[in-house]
């Protein structure tokens, strides 16, 4: 979920006047917070949030569901939370949704999970909006109804969301929940692609690779897709960025980075890679090899 206090400026810290001790004390803890002060910052929003003050509360209870400057403690958070939702503030419906889903400092409840994310969809809250897409989708807790999913990723994803932007180019993609639309899914797994969301870079990078339903061939903005999905360790992209080194589709041929790319994708039990990763490897040196697995082990250690 998006946080509140990820949005604090510098700009907006020195706005804040200072003639009341309150928000004295939720200025000091927002230029706390800024700084990376973060046990600064809780001390100071704990004061103004006992005083009463909202925006400190909400920020108190961020940073004790992150466990940023103290421990991490759902039960407060969750204590805070129900306090703002209930006077009516979204940010914090939309965190009380998620809790009651995950059992985050409460039992979990997937009735009071869907009531407290439509209160907040209903208002515009982003990620709630996404939940109730999923929750339409799933039909588990409420019948299935995947129109009414695909207009919630649909709302979600003009503010942005970045999963209820890819659920929604797949609902495109696949036409679920609302008709086929094939340059609309490119333009929203575009979306989420360009934000470096890494599902959304492997679905357009298949799009691409594909050419078919409408999409025009690009094997080089496949290959750039999927390297940037398999460097956040999507494994089918890392075995199809692995089939172009080894097959020079539109980048190279290069069997240190096939058996590299087949390797990682093997760790993942992608199907048949452990196959591919030996054909690779049959084209190697035993010097090559070598040099394939010490690629394979600083990747490891790079992205870890």
């Amino acid at each position: 979920m998006a946080h509140i206090l990820k949005k604090l400026t510098t700009q907006f810290i020195l706005a804040v006047a200072l003639t009341v001790p309150t928000l004295a004390d939720l200025n000091a803890g927002n230029i706390a917070y800024v700084a990376g002060d973060f046990e600064t910052a809780y001390a100071e929003y704990l004061q103004s949030a006992k005083d009463g003050d909202e925006q400190a509360q909400q920020y108190l209870a961020e940073l004790l569901y992150e466990g940023q400057g103290t421990e991490l403690d759902y039960a407060a958070a969750f204590y805070w939370f129900e306090q703002l939702a209930q006077k009516g503030s979204v940010d914090a419906q939309g965190y009380l949704g998620n809790m009651y889903e995950l059992g985050e400092g409460v039992a979990a409840d997937p009735q009071l999970s869907y009531g407290w994310y439509l209160k907040a969809a209903l208002q515009g809250h982003a990620h709630s909006q996404y939940a109730l897409g999923v929750y339409y989708d799933q039909g588990v807790i409420i019948e299935q109804d995947l129109t009414q999913s695909a207009e919630w990723f649909a709302k979600a994803a003009e503010q942005g969301d970045l999963k209820a932007q890819f659920n929604l180019a797949n609902y495109y993609e696949t036409g679920t929940g609302l008709p086929q639309d094939m340059s609309l899914a490119v333009a929203w797994y575009a979306a989420a692609a360009d934000e470096g969301f890494a599902p959304a870079q492997a679905n357009l990078a298949r799009l691409y690779y594909n050419g078919t339903n409408g999409v025009e061939k690009n094997l080089a903005q496949a290959a750039k897709l999927y390297k940037a999905a398999a460097d956040q360790g999507i494994g089918l992209a890392q075995q199809k960025l692995a089939i172009m080194y080894y097959n020079g589709e539109s980048v190279e041929k290069d069997y240190l980075l096939a058996h590299m790319y087949f390797s990682l994708a093997a760790a993942q039990n992608v199907n048949n890679a452990e196959k591919f990763k030996t054909a690779a490897a049959g084209n190697l040196s035993a010097e090559s090899l070598a040099q394939a697995q010490k690629m394979q082990a600083e990747w490891i250690a790079a992205h870890q």
